[in-house]
This record gives C-alpha cells, sequence and structure tokens, in this order.
C-alpha cells in the first residue's frame, strides 16, 4: 500500500477541488446565460443598451458560445439592469448579489485543468477497498498508468478541520 499523502497535499487537493468544482459551476451557469442571450429579447436589450458594458464586451457576448470568455460575462453581470435580467431568464432571484469574482476562477490555469487535467493520482479512501468504486478506479487508474494513492478517512477529516 501507498503512504497516504501529507496534510499539505490534502489541503492543496481540496483547495483544487473546490475551486474546480466553482469554476465548472460558473461555466455550465454563464453557458446557459448566453444561450438565453442569443433568442431573449429583453435580456439582448439589456446587453445592448447598457452605458457600462464595454462595446468590446458587447460585441463578444454577442459571438459564438464557445468562443466567449469567461471574463466578458463576469465584466456584462456587473451592470445592475443586465445582471436583473440575467437573473430573470435563468430563474435566480433578482436580488441574488454577484460576488468579485477571483481572477483565478476567470483565468489561466484553473480553465486549463478543467478541460485538459493533468490528473496523475487517484485518490481512494482506504476504507472501502473493496468496494465496487474503489475496484472499478483501480483499475481505471491501472489502465490508464495513473498511480493510485490510499487516504486515511481519519485523516482527511483532520485536514478538513484545519
Amino acid at each position: 500500500m501507498v503512504s497516504p499523502p501529507s496534510l499539505h497535499s490534502y489541503l492543496l487537493t481540496s483547495v483544487f477541488i473546490l475551486y474546480s468544482f466553482i469554476r465548472y459551476v460558473l461555466e455550465l451557469l454563464f453557458r446557459r446565460l448566453l444561450l438565453k442571450l442569443q433568442d431573449n429579447e429583453t435580456l439582448k436589450n439589456a446587453l445592448n443598451n447598457s452605458s457600462v458594458i464595454s462595446k468590446t464586451v458587447v460585441k463578444n457576448l454577442s459571438g459564438l458560445v464557445a468562443a466567449v470568455r469567461m471574463s466578458s460575462v463576469n465584466d456584462a453581470l456587473l451592470d445592475d439592469v443586465f445582471r436583473t435580467r440575467a437573473w430573470e431568464s435563468l430563474g435566480i432571484p433578482a436580488d441574488t448579489p454577484f460576488p468579485s469574482l477571483p481572477g483565478e476562477l476567470l483565468y489561466g490555469d484553473l480553465s486549463a485543468e478543467i478541460h485538459h487535467p493533468m490528473i496523475k493520482e487517484v485518490y481512494l479512501s482506504d476504507g472501502e477497498l473493496s468496494s465496487i468504486v474503489s475496484l472499478f478506479f483501480v483499475a481505471a487508474a491501472n489502465a490508464l498508468n495513473h498511480k493510485v494513492v490510499y487516504y486515511s478517512d481519519a485523516e482527511a477529516a483532520r485536514a478538513e478541520e484545519m
């Protein structure tokens, strides 16, 4: 059995997983908004008539959905009127605030990791070695030449408390 990763490694992995999940949800929401923007006239008008959203961002949001940058959607949502119409079209309560998103959620390495992850290890709990899930992922990791790393549930719980 491989020795479990250090607490520092757990924390780094936990932060990455958290940011990956948040980025994934953010991308889904932004893509859904961009699809709504294609056929929702109220939303289009709010975008095109904004005095806050730059013309570059308006042009970018009017292009192909796959080519729109996350930062452009973020910039547009800073406009109160557009955001209100966006939330309405997505079924989000109008009073839901929009946070100032950290740059690492919008740019760079995190995006690349989500779309082209360089995962080299598969982490599995040592408490469920014979479960169907564990057996499957051990076989999958082996087939992909990835290392399986077992961790203790107790150590993981202590890492979460830190």
